[in-house]
């Protein structure tokens, strides 16, 4: 059998109850930046390889962070 290496710097996916449009975020992956506050841009990739990634597009910024399905 492989050894299987989880990166511990991505975070699993958690969906609290549904999502509406109308409604707060209710998951763990963030709308605006936590350093500065602008909203962040995203990479769906969760159906070809279960990953969504967000960033921030700030130059001064540049955070980001990866989850996992």
């Amino acid at each position: 059998m492989k050894d299987v290496h989880v990166d511990s710097s991505k975070k699993k996916i958690e969906i609290k109850g549904w999502l509406d449009e109308d409604e707060e975020n209710k998951s763990n992956i963030p709308k605006y930046c936590p350093i500065c506050g602008k909203k962040l841009s995203y990479t769906n990739a969760l159906q070809t390889c279960g990953i969504y990634f967000v960033w921030c597009s700030n130059l001064k910024c540049r955070w980001c962070k990866e989850f996992i399905e």
